[in-house]
């Protein structure tokens, strides 16, 4: 648990803020905002396994553990919202993309040569 705004700034530099736990894909690194006997503390978290009711469950080195995503009153009123942050991955996601790409034309280069090879037996 860190409370440290400098310290929180440092561990989220390359996070970025997701509005719906629906953003955050499978075995993504998610750190996050909760409360904490009633105080908001910064966790380093962990990575992303699955999504239950009103939480989602983490896991870190052998560990695996939940966050409620809300915090409501008795009558249903939610009067806190856990933010979580997942790695920017809109670089990597450049370099992926360009991958793929180079990955395709391979494929579609021995497509061809086959094709090719079929078409002159």
């Amino acid at each position: 648990m860190i409370t440290d705004i400098n310290r929180i700034n440092k561990e989220l530099n390359g996070f970025e803020e997701v509005e719906s736990v629906y953003d955050i894909h499978s075995n993504a690194y998610v750190k996050y905002l909760t409360l904490k006997d009633n105080r908001e503390a910064f966790y380093l978290g962990g990575v992303y396994l699955k999504m239950g009711d009103n939480k989602i469950y983490l896991y870190n080195g052998g560990n695996t553990w939940c966050i409620p995503l809300f915090y409501k009153r008795k009558n249903g009123s939610i009067y806190y919202r856990t933010r979580l942050f997942i790695k920017d991955n809109r670089i990597n996601n450049v370099i992926d993309a360009s991958e793929l790409q180079s990955t395709i034309d391979k494929q579609q280069d021995i497509i061809n040569k086959l094709l090719l090879k079929k078409h002159s037996i």
